[in-house]
This record gives structure tokens, sequence and C-alpha cells, in this order.
């Protein structure tokens, strides 16, 4: 066969199977989340969203068509009456987000034109997004209770997207009812870092900014991975690792992570020991704040005392606090260094799409001669 043959069959076989790794394995687009897939088809992409964890009632698929192709009968036809399939026309031009966390995206990936609506301003972090939704006039949706559906209806938007949810907070039905077309976003169900952070891909197929969200998370968990590999190279044991608690007693129960949660994850690859991470869970832990206490007593570090701004007003609290050893090392941490004068946190805002800097900020804390440049970002010491 001919040079031009051989390379003509390679072109009909890299046409056929999409881009090619150098192992000769099409490549993913997806690699870490678990809530949702890419299919990409000649005319069209399918985005399936299947929450991890949830039932399959809540797994829906849309059929994501460029916008300047005008004849999509054919497509249809294709697809048939399927009542999973949702067609969204890419890029979408209406947004309501019906949360902080799907903002980020906007900014970074340069598609806040999008944006006609938010649930509530104040709890939005960023400047330049609350700077536009000032100037733009934005109106304010609400969401789960109040959600204000008239509104959202008279807004006609192309799309809304909700968090998968259940109780008075899921307004999926809602909407749907009242002719709103929705898309599912479940990316606080994952139980990894970069599981998380890979929505941004998800956000940006729906924006037309696939390539650019693929750059921005490729690097980041570049970062992520080398900061992995930093703490497994200088760990000599396993009592080298802090013990380490999380969250603060309230209203007699102390709410913890499961031991196979998103924050777990966070303290063993940042080379902590976090106390209840022999539990299978990856959901939050309700229990007794003693049964808590008991263990919390030995922590080296203790970590988002939501609410809390100083030690004061934490022991003044509960004064059998003062006894766990992470408060007389002055190890007590909070997540809250970038708060809004509205008391909005960009911990929940931007972190999950930035892992790396809260891992760096949790190595820092940890095991500092590991990064003595190093200057916290998300995270404070409490005083």
């Amino acid at each position: 066969m001919t040079k031009n043959g051989t390379a003509l069959i390679f072109l009909i076989i890299l046409w056929i199977t999409g881009p090619l790794t150098a192992f000769g394995a099409p490549r993913e687009y997806v690699e870490y989340a678990k809530g949702f897939s890419v299919e990409q088809r000649s005319n069209y992409t399918l985005l399936h969203v299947h929450p991890p964890g949830e039932t399959s009632e809540l797994e829906v698929s849309y059929v994501l068509i460029p916008r300047e192709r005008e004849n999509i009968s054919e497509i249809k036809r294709e697809i048939g009456p399927d009542p999973h399939l949702q067609i969204v026309r890419t890029p979408v031009q209406r947004l309501i987000p019906l949360s902080t966390t799907f903002l980020p995206p906007l900014v970074w990936l340069d598609a806040e034109e999008a944006l006609v609506a938010v649930d509530n301003p104040k709890h939005i972090y960023s400047q330049s997004l609350r700077r536009r939704v000032q100037e733009k006039d934005l109106p304010q949706v609400g969401n789960g209770p109040t959600l204000n559906l008239e509104m959202v209806v008279r807004l006609q938007p192309a799309v809304v997207m909700a968090n998968v949810t259940q109780g008075a907070w899921n307004v999926v039905p809602k909407l749907r009812q009242a002719g709103v077309p929705v898309i599912l976003n479940s990316d606080y169900l994952e139980t990894t870092p970069l599981g998380r952070a890979e929505w941004i891909k998800f956000i940006g197929l729906l924006l037309g900014r696939g390539e650019a969200a693929e750059e921005r998370f490729n690097r980041v968990a570049e970062r992520y991975k080398k900061l992995q590999q930093l703490v497994e190279q200088n760990l000599q044991s396993e009592d080298s690792r802090p013990r380490v608690v999380l969250n603060r007693p309230m209203n007699g129960r102390w709410v913890v992570p499961g031991g196979n949660g998103y924050m777990a994850r966070f303290l063993e690859d940042a080379g902590g020991a976090y106390v209840w991470a022999e539990t299978e869970q990856s959901s939050s832990l309700v229990l007794d704040v003693e049964e808590v206490f008991v263990r919390a007593l030995r922590a080296d570090f203790w970590l988002h005392q939501y609410g809390i701004s100083s030690m004061p007003q934490l022991l003044n609290a509960d004064q059998r606090l003062a006894r766990i050893r992470a408060v007389a090392k002055g190890n007590v941490i909070n997540n809250d260094a970038r708060m809004s004068s509205a008391g909005s946190n960009d911990f929940f805002e931007s972190g999950p799409y930035q892992p790396h800097l809260i891992l760096s900020d949790l190595i820092s804390i940890f095991h500092p001669e590991l990064l003595p440049k190093h200057s916290l970002y998300y995270y404070r010491y409490v005083e």
C-alpha cells in the first residue's frame, strides 16, 4: 500500500472514532466526574446527566445543537420523541442559574452576556458579576420556596440551570410544568475535588466554550496532581499525618462529612488524617455532639466552624470546645478568608472549580514545610 493510501485510511479511522490518544484509544472528554458524560455525534452533542447515588428517575440527556445549524428536522427524526431527550441550542444565550456555584465559568469563559437573572445578588461574591447585575439591572428570581415563577416565565430564558435536589428546594417540577426548559446540574454530589471541578466542562459545552473549559480544567487538574505527588513523596509514615476534625456542633448535633466524600478526599490528598475517614458514606453524617467530641479532643487541626468569626464567639457557644487539642495549639481554621460584605463566601462559589488552591491551602496548613512560600487563599486562622 502507498503512503497516501495509508494516510487516507488513518484519516477515515480518525473521522469515525474521534481524536486519539498516544495509545490509540478515543479521548474521553469527561475523566473524573461521575455525574455527567458526553457523546459526540456528527451533527450534535449528547450531554447526559446521571447524578451519582441518585435514582434513574433523575437521569436526563440534552441534545446540544449549534445555533448556526438552522434545519434540525433531520436531528429530531433521528432522536425521536424520547421524553428524556431535551434539545438545547448552543451557545445558550439566555441563562438563569439558580446557584452561585454556576456563575464563575461565565466569567472565566467570557460568557457573562448569557446571564439574564440571578437567584439572589447578595449571594454572589464575584465583584465583576455583582457589578454586571447592578449595571444591567438583572432581576432577582429567588430559588426553592422563594422562586418567582411568574418572573422566570416572563424573562423567557433559553434554560434555567438548577441543582438536583429534593423537598421544597426542588423547583424542577414547577418549572417544567410552566414550560420553562431546565438543565439539571449535580456537581455538588461529586465525591472528588477533580470530579466536581470538571463540571466547568458541562457549563462550557452549554455556553459554546467547550474547548476553553477543557483547557482551563486541564491546567487545574495538572496542578492538583502535582500537589498530590508532592505530599505522597514527602510523607514518611501515617504518623506524619495530623488528625483533623471538621465543622462544629449546632442544635445538639454535629454534622460531619462522610469518609468517602468530597472534603475527606481533600484532607487525604493534603496529608491529613480525617477522624471519620473509616466511614463508607459519601454523604454527611448527623451525629451526637458527644460522639464527635470524643474523637475531636485529640484533633491537631479543626476546620470549618461555619458562622463563627472569632475564638471567643466559638468558645461562648460551648466551653467544652476549649478542651480540643487544636484549640490549645492555635490550629482552629475557617474557610471564610474570602467573604463579601453581604456574607457570601467565595469558597463555595469559585472554590469548587479551583481545587488546586484549596489543596495548596490545606497542605500549607498541615505541612507548611512543603509549601513555604504559599499564602492562604480560602482559609484563615481563627483568632
